[in-house]
């Protein structure tokens, strides 16, 4: 929830509700103060924890 007070702006101007399809996903939920969440942004869905897949490096 970072960086999304920086891209909120972003996202609403190509966000078209009932027109562009798609969710915004995030790392965790947000917190109080994202809430509620607007209509006017894309619906969101929380990442699963993937801390525990193992990382391999770039070919």
């Amino acid at each position: 929830m970072n960086t999304w007070k920086k891209k909120k702006a972003y996202t609403e101007a190509w966000w078209k509700p009932n027109v562009t399809r798609g969710y915004l996903f995030l790392d965790r939920a947000p917190t109080l103060e994202f809430l509620p969440w607007p209509s006017s942004a894309p619906p969101f869905r929380v990442s699963e924890d993937i801390t525990g897949f193992e990382v391999y490096p770039k070919l």
